[in-house]
């Protein structure tokens, strides 16, 4: 809880500087191929997902186990993105995604700069609240939930969301 409340006087006083814009969407859409347009994924696989919707999976170049998978009918209108991202250094140890220069960071960025104005910024405040708290980190931008616990990352579109 104290973690969370530190990452939001921080956001606060960021966002009241001249150096900070608050999260924009540029989309108002999930385009797979825009949003994986750039991405370092291989080994393309069109399936189902568990609810019956089209799901097409990629393996992540560079990230060990790392899986990410656009769900939706409409692939030009997809209703969610997610990934899971794992990287280790040279002696095998994990690198978490926290650091800025960690290959899971980098990725989150980078997806994250095909939907929002401020990527780096977003990423980092969402990364920094996962780790500090230990659970999930959760913003929604308009129709959009952008979720990570540093391991899993999703996108969904809110208004398609089924209750449990």
């Amino acid at each position: 809880m104290i973690g969370r409340c530190v990452l939001f006087i921080v956001y606060a006083l960021l966002a009241g500087s001249a150096f900070a814009k608050a999260p924009t969407l540029i989309v108002d859409r999930i385009d797979t191929a825009a949003i994986t347009e750039g991405l370092p994924l291989m080994n393309r696989e069109a399936t189902k997902s568990d609810g019956g919707k089209k799901k097409v999976v990629w393996d992540i170049k560079g990230a060990e186990l790392g899986r990410f998978e656009v769900i939706g009918n409409s692939q030009k209108d997809a209703d969610t993105v997610a990934w899971q991202c794992s990287s280790y250094d040279k002696s095998g140890n994990s690198v978490p995604p926290v650091k800025a220069d960690s290959y899971c960071h980098k990725l989150f960025v980078k997806v994250l700069s095909k939907i929002t104005s401020t990527p780096e910024f977003f990423s980092k405040a969402l990364i920094s609240e996962a780790a500090a708290s230990k659970a999930t980190a959760i913003r929604t931008l308009d129709d959009f939930s952008i979720e990570t616990d540093g391991k899993y990352f999703f996108i969904r579109r809110i208004s398609r969301m089924t209750p449990n």
